[in-house]
């Protein structure tokens, strides 16, 4: 880890739970700064956990969990202070783009964090400013779904390639929503949940070969500013 990074003193008399075949949760080191609307991703052996809104508002701050020691560490933050974000890694970067300001407008700023240097490069900007979306990513490419555009929940998505900083449109979901979630399974992208005047079930499958979306089982209860994971 770079030497910019902070150690989180909070984090140091925790205990690790051991790994057991049982389902069941264990109480991890707690963030260093607690907040939601956050954006997380795992690369570089460890959890990455970016921006968010806390109670003096959106923030920039970028932690680092390490699960062998059970501790964070805080990095450079990114440079600007943002919520309703998401994060991912692609070709070892921590790709970062849009949020909400204090306000709750949306940016089309585009961040990218470099763990070796511990240091952020903005990139190309989103085709437009938006927060609240769902983002995933799949054979290099980062696909981000939906989202809030400052007025309205979004139908929209759109593919970022970073072998070119580019951003390229893609066959739009169904329904418009922000505050959703996506994962890959296997070549099939789930796009699942989140709000548009109410909390939503639905459950939209995009497939990136075929540029399309098939609809798939809504999920038993609705939610939004939900996370999903595949596993």
């Amino acid at each position: 880890a770079s030497a910019a990074l902070v150690d989180n003193p909070v984090s140091a008399a925790v205990e690790t739970p051991l790994m057991t075949d049982e389902a069941s949760w264990g109480e991890l080191a707690p963030l260093p700064l607690r907040r939601a609307r956050l954006g997380v991703a795992v690369g570089e052996n460890a959890l990455y956990a970016v921006g968010g809104l806390t109670p003096e508002g959106p923030t920039g701050e970028l932690d680092r969990y390490d699960l062998s020691e059970d501790r964070w560490q805080t990095a450079t933050p990114r440079p600007a202070a943002l919520a309703n974000v998401g994060a991912l890694f692609l070709q070892e970067q921590l790709f970062v783009p849009g949020g909400c300001d204090a306000q709750g407008a949306p940016l089309a700023r585009v961040d990218s964090y470099d763990p070796a240097e511990d240091s952020w490069e903005e990139l190309a900007a989103l085709p437009e400013p938006l927060c609240a979306y769902a983002l995933v990513g799949y054979e290099d490419k980062a696909y981000l779904f939906g989202g809030w555009d400052g007025s309205h929940y979004r139908a929209v998505t759109y593919i970022y390639d970073p072998a070119d900083d580019t951003w390229r449109s893609g066959a739009p979901p169904a329904e418009a929503r922000g505050f959703g979630a996506a994962a890959a399974l296997g070549e099939r992208l789930f796009y699942e949940g989140g709000y548009n005047g109410d909390e939503r079930a639905t459950c939209e499958v995009y497939l990136p070969d075929a540029d399309r979306w098939e609809p798939c089982a809504p999920m038993l209860l609705p939610r939004g500013g939900l996370g999903l994971a595949a596993v």
